[in-house]
């Protein structure tokens, strides 16, 4: 059984794409990596993560995230950009 996502991206406009049940889009991994950020950097997390799954899931048709590196460059100072 697959689900259908409503993913909005920061830079255009809403698309549906089916995901597959083997991609959690809240697994053990997403909420280890989430609960190592600090509370005021765990939004700036979610939104990274939605923005690379919509690419990965555009360019690939796969939503593989790794959700530890995402962390990693949230903690290191990324931040989103302004809207296009």
């Amino acid at each position: 059984m697959s689900n259908v996502l409503d993913v909005q991206p920061m830079h255009g406009d809403a698309v549906n794409i089916r995901e597959s049940d083997d991609v959690p889009a809240r697994g053990p991994k997403y909420l280890e990596a989430l609960s190592s950020l600090p509370e005021h950097l765990q939004p700036i997390y979610r939104a990274m993560v939605e923005e690379y799954k919509f690419h990965a899931l555009s360019r690939y048709g796969r939503a593989w995230v790794a959700y530890d590196v995402i962390a990693d460059l949230v903690r290191s100072g990324w931040r989103p950009g302004p809207s296009a």
